[in-house]
């Protein structure tokens, strides 16, 4: 019976200290996200390649149903030095351009999403769901 109990302790405690590396450093932005105007949710995973990805899951905005399910950012890598994520191909559909990608996660928990090109950048920020 103790023996049952002790190894019982151990898993859980595995499977909680497993839950918690998930949620830092390269995998802290693995799941589900919505945006600050609560208008669209995405998705970010580890994709076949091992480099992660994102993708739309839900848009609020009927014209832009078609949408769902796309990869807009692929084969982001994560920079330990920086705590961030790098992607050469972060597409944006309302511009129809690929362009570069930072993405953090600031000490509030919110994901900031910056696309830049040309010297241009923008910030989007994200808020987890899942």
């Amino acid at each position: 019976m103790i023996r049952k109990r002790y190894a019982l302790n151990v898993a859980l405690m595995l499977c909680i200290s497993s839950a918690l590396y998930a949620r830092s450093g390269k995998y802290a932005i693995i799941g589900k996200w919505v945006n600050e105007h609560e208008d669209s949710k995405v998705e970010f995973y580890v994709g076949a390649d091992s480099t992660l990805h994102a993708k739309l899951i839900w848009v609020k905005n009927e014209r832009k149903k078609e949408r769902e399910g796309m990869v807009f950012i692929k084969g982001m890598v994560y920079d330990e030095e920086q705590n961030r994520w790098l992607t050469e191909y972060m597409y944006s559909p309302d511009h129809k351009m690929v362009a570069k990608g930072i993405l953090w996660i600031d000490e509030d928990g919110v994901l900031n999403v910056r696309g830049k090109k040309l010297g241009i950048s923008a910030v989007e920020k994200f808020y987890r769901i899942e």
